[in-house]
């Protein structure tokens, strides 16, 4: 018999089999977009590499917060040095330096990114959480045909 409250429980959210973004190759990936009835998505990742996520500046119709935290049994105990721009390049964009536990919050209408893993001394738990349904994202086409 169905219990009246389990599909308010997410067993096992999945990780991506076939990359949908450049950045899924970086593993473990859980994701959480469209597994309960309620607006929310969330993506989770460890990384433990340098590189650039996400190189193109995008905006989003809805809040998004990000997180990056140490990945271990001290959340505090940061070893990596990040780069991430909020504002629109050319305009009013300011680029932040991350080296410690931060939460962001990026206001819808807000462009974003780079957002550039420098230097990781030590794995990190990146999450991203939004009230919405899905990923949704918006490219400035000038931005994409530089690419």
């Amino acid at each position: 018999m169905a219990k009246k409250y389990e599909n308010l429980v997410c067993k096992n959210p999945y990780g991506v089999d076939e990359p949908q973004y450049p950045w899924h190759h970086i593993l473990p990936y859980v994701a959480i977009k469209e597994q309960f009835p309620a607006a929310f998505e969330m993506e989770l990742q460890v990384i433990t590499e340098a590189y650039d996520m996400d190189p193109i500046p995008m905006v989003h119709e809805y809040d998004q917060f990000l997180m990056f935290y140490n990945c271990g049994t001290n959340l505090f105990d940061f070893d990596a040095d990040i780069e991430f721009t909020l504002g629109e390049i050319g305009v009013d964009a300011e680029t932040y330096h991350i080296d410690s536990a931060v939460c962001i919050h990026i206001p819808a209408g807000v462009y974003h990114a780079p957002l550039k893993f420098c230097r990781i001394g030590h794995p990190i738990l990146f999450m991203e959480c939004s009230l919405n349904h899905g990923y949704k994202v918006t490219y400035k086409p000038e931005t994409l045909e530089k690419k």
